[in-house]
């Protein structure tokens, strides 16, 4: 899977593919407090934004973790999910979930999760985290 670190001036810089062990470590070891330290929510726009870790499972799903102080992360997975127009046509519909205030320390699991691909139990732990909340 691809991953990707978008930094507080909005610039993404692409990592290639990594390995989910790379990605973990690409995650834990970064200086997210650095960004973040600079990071104000009042100038919110293109240019400036909080900074974020993202994996992209080819064009069915993506996630992201977006570390906003110390012990905290918000945690975003998109992807596509089969349906049906009118009962009759198949169509792809989107879906984006997001969990707040997800702690930084339990990166891993998130990222675990998202390379077995397994969308369902991802989705299913990110809704009963929220419901933690």
């Amino acid at each position: 899977m691809k991953i990707w670190i978008r930094h507080l001036s909005g610039d993404v810089r692409h990592l290639g593919t990594a390995s989910e062990a790379e990605a973990i470590e690409r995650f834990t070891t970064y200086d997210w407090d650095a960004e973040i330290g600079q990071y104000d929510p009042d100038m919110d726009s293109a240019d400036h934004c909080p900074p974020a870790f993202g994996i992209v499972d080819g064009e069915n799903a993506s996630c992201d973790l977006a570390p906003f102080d110390r012990e905290d992360c918000k945690v975003n997975l998109y992807f596509h999910k089969p349906g049906r127009l009118f009962g009759v046509f198949p169509i792809k519909k989107n879906v984006w979930e997001h969990l707040p205030g997800y702690p930084r320390a339990g990166a891993a699991k998130v990222i675990k999760l998202f390379y077995s691909r397994d969308i369902a139990k991802l989705l299913e732990f990110i809704r009963s985290e929220k419901a933690r909340l």
